[in-house]
């Protein structure tokens, strides 16, 4: 396969596709618009560059071996193909190790690097070593667009099914994605049960601290995350404060002067204006 023909021949489909919405009149239009096909303005010229390889380190069994990751995981992470446990970049073991210390990371690196398996490895060595399976959400997994959860969800399922075919136990981790694809039967489950690891996009996240019944789900994993509260050893009374002494009521005082309007039917209507002022019990 030559890969420029191959270039050459999605651009002229792609030009033929363009050029079948364009009915001009004009002359001078037509043959600018004509001018601006041929010149390639819609499609740039095609980039080549050298995909650079990532440095391997290790095996996943190394990083087992030296403690800082569970056991577990070299029955998830294995080629189901080869029979052989996953082999690591230098990013990967790094961002592992930083997750392993329960240190904040960011993976920047190219498409098929890897990347997913630094988060997700940290998150399955957590629930594994701490023994919090099923205790509540445990991580949730914020993605800008549903496609990008269902594949993530099927890669997740791949890790599982790997998990069983080797070991033939079940893969205890439960994992579920809550989108605005599931219909509200299957969402009443996740509230009431809810998942170790829960992926969402960031719409239905805010949705889930803010809408009932939704926010029940988001209350279970706040409670999972947050510490358990500690009781005071001795209780605690607060001073009362002195009663207060009943204070007498303030003498009466006069109404203020008052000022009136006479008004008559009949004329121009308001003929005249007079000024009432009263004293306290006189009349003026």
């Amino acid at each position: 396969m030559n890969i420029f023909e191959l270039h050459q021949n999605i651009v002229d489909d792609y030009r033929s596709y363009i050029e079948s919405f364009i009915n001009i009149r004009d002359e001078q239009i037509r043959q600018e618009v004509e001018r601006a096909l041929t010149d390639g303005r819609l499609w740039p010229e095609p980039l080549i560059q050298f995909n650079p390889a990532y440095l391997s380190v290790s095996s996943i069994a190394k990083p087992i071996s030296e403690g800082w990751l569970a056991p577990e995981l070299e029955d998830v992470f294995w080629d189901t193909r080869s029979g052989e446990p996953y082999r690591l970049y230098e990013h990967q073991r790094r961002a592992l190790r930083l997750g392993a210390d329960s240190k904040d990371f960011v993976v920047t690196s190219g498409t098929g690097s890897g990347k997913s398996l630094t988060f997700i490895g940290s998150v399955f060595s957590h629930l594994f070593k701490t023994g919090t399976i099923g205790a509540g959400v445990q991580a949730v997994l914020v993605y800008p667009m549903n496609a990008l959860i269902n594949s993530q969800v099927e890669e997740l399922e791949r890790y599982a099914e790997a998990f069983v075919l080797k070991t033939g136990r079940p893969f205890s981790i439960r994992f579920a994605s809550y989108t605005g694809q599931l219909r509200e039967e299957d969402r009443e489950p996740l509230r009431e049960n809810p998942p170790d690891i829960l992926l969402t996009n960031y719409m239905m996240l805010e949705l889930l601290f803010t809408r009932w019944p939704a926010h029940r789900l988001a209350a279970r994993l706040l409670r999972s995350r947050l510490p358990p509260r500690k009781r005071p050893s001795t209780q605690y009374h607060p001073p009362r404060s002195p009663p207060r002494t009943p204070q007498t009521p303030p003498p009466p005082q006069p109404p203020p002067p008052r000022r009136g309007t006479i008004a008559c039917k009949g004329g121009q209507g308001i003929v005249g204006e007079f000024r009432a002022e009263r004293a306290f019990g006189k009349k003026a």
